[in-house]
């Protein structure tokens, strides 16, 4: 599809400062993870996890009864292997699938997951990304561990309830907006609509060679799905399956009675609010925290609600409800069904049903995730090692020959438009004036007047560093308005620079929390997730 080039995420200015010194082996204290990630961690990783019993057979079978009941029938007899060519898209479909599944029985095979949110037609583009990352990785670990079996995990967040944050995407600029009034789990959300959703994207991209697979894919999982689970799982197994990618729904009873105790243990002693307050006071002062916890943190599923679950004094109670009760162990028992962790204990439940050795997301996750190893060591559940996905700035021919005319750098695109304009434009005037320079020889005739005066008064050093201060300031004014004039010279450039940001960072976000998907894989196809995974770097 084109060149790529390679930058560091430190020069992209988007890292959050806990992220930025994780990475950089800088984060204090060194209790909140267990080491940065490399290929030797992924080793000291399996080690750890190895530790932990992980109930496999549950897993498993909950996996196939998933793939059964929305139409993916991963087992396969040998008579079928026998006489169905592999080239049989259904049959190398299951064949995939199941060899995956299947290896997921044994002791040597480990998960690496990522999760994201139900949203309409995946969402923004990070969502690709963050799926092409933990394949790679899972490939990268292979080759450095032949021994292991490594096989990538998309988590479905069906139990999140924000619905206005996952109903709208980007096309071609447009929103597309599914209107909707579900009040419970997205998982659950009905799908009303969709036809004329469809439609839309068809309109917008009806230009593009791939668009009738595009469009396909779109009906096959959201005019034949009864739920946005349902849609969301087979849209992203029809566009992953050949990479071996697995689907987890955890909205599932089976599952979630494997993690009865830790329920139980969080109403009990509210351990995870203990142990995340704790963490929370060391990093406060340094950094800027995501996650606060509750004093429970669970939730109470309804058919159409998702309540928190809150204690007044001895009793405990399912907000908004008149469900209320004073024995937490014998409701766990009961109701284990429609107990759901919240942003808190997810994660552990996550990492407890899962063999898993990494968890892979974007910048705002790897910091929240960084403020839950605590958590993990009071549910005595191994916290995995917290890696960043890969991140792409995507550009067509035209933003490529804007940026060769414009002799722009790939890390020029990450400054502002107001930086990048301004250095834009000294380095066309590099000769006019050389403020820097000029700053310099006033800082030098201020500090041969200070050491001069205070030997005479030392009472009047503080004279001339105000003094210095006006005529400093008195120069920036005279670079600023050298500087606008020289932009009205070349006004030209100027709006292509703008035009150019405009079109590589949408009102201001980065294009892959904006853009969806669609307009690229319309136009490419499958090529694009291939070339994607090609270049992740994990």
């Amino acid at each position: 599809m084109g060149h790529v080039n390679t930058i560091d995420f430190s020069k992209t200015k988007i890292l959050p400062s806990i992220v930025e010194d994780y990475f950089a082996d800088k984060l204090l204290p060194k209790s909140l993870y267990h080491e940065i990630p490399s290929l030797d961690a992924i080793e000291n990783a399996i080690e750890r996890k190895q530790l932990q019993q992980v109930n496999r057979a549950v897993l498993v079978e909950e996996l196939y009864k998933s793939y059964s009941s929305y139409g993916f029938n991963s087992k396969i007899s040998n008579d079928e292997r026998t006489n169905n060519p592999t080239t049989n898209n259904e049959l190398t479909n299951n064949q995939i699938t199941n060899h995956q599944l299947t290896s997921l029985q044994s002791e040597n095979t480990f998960t690496i997951t990522t999760g994201h949110q139900l949203n309409i037609f995946t969402g923004p583009l990070y969502f690709i990304y963050k799926i092409c990352s933990c394949i790679a990785l899972c490939k990268t670990a292979k080759v450095q561990f032949p021994q292991y079996n490594f096989v990538p995990v998309y988590w479905m967040a069906s139990e999140d309830h924000d619905m206005a944050e996952i109903s709208s995407t980007t096309v071609l600029n447009e929103k597309i907006e599914w209107e909707q009034t579900w009040q419970g789990c997205s998982g659950k959300a009905p799908l009303p609509n969709f036809d004329s959703l469809i439609d839309r994207v068809k309109i917008l991209l009806g230009n593009q060679p791939n668009i009738n697979e595009l469009i396909a894919l779109f009906e096959s999982s959201y005019l034949q799905s009864t739920n946005l689970a349902e849609a969301t799982f087979k849209l992203v197994h029809q566009l992953f399956h050949v990479y071996g990618l697995i689907i987890i729904d955890a909205d599932n009873a089976n599952l979630k009675a494997l993690c009865k105790d830790i329920f139980k243990k969080e109403l009990r002693e509210q351990f995870s609010f203990n142990a995340l307050s704790a963490t929370n006071e060391q990093l406060q002062s340094t950094y800027d925290l995501q996650i606060k916890p509750r004093e429970i943190n669970l939730f109470y599923n309804g058919i159409d609600s998702r309540n928190r679950v809150v204690k007044n004094n001895d009793t405990f109670e399912v907000l908004n409800t008149d469900i209320s009760f004073t024995d937490s162990d014998a409701w766990v028992d009961t109701n284990f069904a429609n107990i759901s962790p919240n942003v808190v204990l997810r994660p552990v439940y996550q990492e407890f049903i899962l063999p898993n050795l990494a968890y892979i997301g974007g910048p705002g996750e790897v910091g929240y995730w960084l403020q839950l190893k605590s958590t993990f060591d009071a549910a005595n559940v191994t916290f995995p090692l917290v890696v960043l996905r890969d991140s792409f700035l995507l550009l067509d021919a035209k933003a490529h020959e804007a940026m060769t005319k414009l002799s722009l750098t790939d890390e020029d695109l990450f400054l502002t438009s107001d930086e990048l304009s301004r250095k834009y434009i000294e380095s066309k005037n590099i000769n006019v004036i050389d403020f820097v320079d000029v700053q310099s020889k006033v800082d030098e005739i201020f500090e041969s007047i200070s050491s001069k005066i205070g030997a005479v008064d030392p009472t009047l050093v503080f004279a001339v560093g105000g003094e210095k201060q006006r005529t400093s300031k008195a120069i920036q004014a005279i670079e600023e308005k050298i500087i606008k004039a020289l932009k009205r010279q070349d006004e030209t450039g100027i709006n292509k620079i703008q035009n150019l940001k405009n079109r590589l960072f949408p009102n201001g976000s980065y294009q892959e929390r904006t853009i969806n998907f669609s307009q690229y894989f319309a136009a490419y196809g499958n090529k694009f997730i291939d070339e994607i995974l090609s270049h992740s770097n994990l």
